[in-house]
C-alpha cells in the first residue's frame, strides 16, 4: 500500500488538514515535522481510524474524543468527523523474464458524528471504498475485507507508528518471552501463517475423522 494523499476534518486537532505524500520514486519519503502537541500523533490516529475504525484508537475508542476540544457549540453540538485516504496497491507477475507491475488506485472515506460532551457511546462510523480509474469511481461492498487483506489489522501498530511507539514495541515492560511473542505474532500475521496453520489443522481433523470412520466400516 502506497499512501497518495489524506484529508481530515474535525478529527481532534485536525480541523481541516490535507496531506500530499511523496510520489517521486527517487524521493519517496514524507517527513512531517512540527512542534510538540501540534498534531503529529493525531495524524497517526486519524490514518488508523480511517483504515480500521474505532478499534484502532487508544482503548478501542472507548472514551477517546474525536471532535475538536474547542468546537463552538453555539452553532451545533453534533460534530461531523471525516477522514479520506487515497492509496495505491501494486501487484506483480512474471511475464517471461520480466516482472510487470499493476497498480490499482483507491479512495477510502470514513465518517462519523459525535455529540459534544455526550455521555453516550459514539455511534459507529461508516466507511466507503472506491477504486478510481479513467471511467470514474467504483464502490466496494466490503471495504474492510480489502483493507485487512492488504494491511492486516494485527499489524496496524507496526505499519502506523512513531519513534516512541516503535521503541515501546520492543522495549516495553515485560519478559523477553512476551517481547518475542509480539514480534512472532506480527511476523505470522504478515506472512499469513495463521491461515496456513488453520488449514493444516482442518486437514488433520478431517484425516483423523476419515480414519476413524474407515475403522468402523472394516
Amino acid at each position: 500500500m502506497k499512501l497518495i494523499r489524506a484529508k481530515f476534518q474535525n478529527f481532534r486537532l485536525l480541523r481541516d488538514l490535507e496531506l500530499e505524500f511523496a510520489s517521486d520514486p527517487d524521493k519517496n519519503l514524507t517527513v512531517i515535522r512540527a512542534a510538540n502537541e501540534s498534531g503529529k500523533t493525531t495524524i497517526l490516529h486519524a490514518l488508523k481510524w480511517a483504515l480500521y475504525g474505532d478499534d484502532a484508537l487508544p482503548n478501542n475508542g472507548n472514551g477517546f474524543r474525536l471532535y475538536p476540544i474547542d468546537w463552538d457549540t453555539r452553532y451545533d453540538t453534533r460534530v461531523p468527523i471525516t477522514a479520506t485516504v487515497e492509496f495505491k496497491i501494486s501487484t506483480y507477475r512474471r511475464v517471461g523474464s520480466e516482472t510487470r507491475e499493476t497498480q490499482r488506485h483507491y479512495r477510502l472515506e470514513r465518517s462519523a458524528f459525535e455529540v459534544v460532551d455526550s455521555q453516550s457511546p459514539r455511534p459507529s462510523s461508516t466507511v466507503k471504498l472506491f477504486e478510481l480509474d479513467e471511467s470514474g469511481a467504483h464502490s466496494f461492498e466490503e471495504p474492510e475485507a480489502i483493507i485487512n487483506e492488504e494491511k492486516p489489522s494485527e499489524l496496524r501498530d507496526v505499519f502506523f507508528t512513531d519513534g516512541d511507539r516503535a521503541l515501546s514495541f520492543i522495549e516495553a515492560h515485560g519478559s523477553q518471552a512476551i517481547k518475542r511473542e509480539r514480534v512472532a505474532n506480527a511476523i505470522r500475521s504478515l506472512l499469513g501463517l495463521g491461515i496456513i496453520e488453520d488449514a493444516i489443522g482442518h486437514v488433520r481433523k478431517s484425516e483423523a475423522s476419515a480414519t476413524k470412520e474407515s475403522k468402523k466400516v472394516s
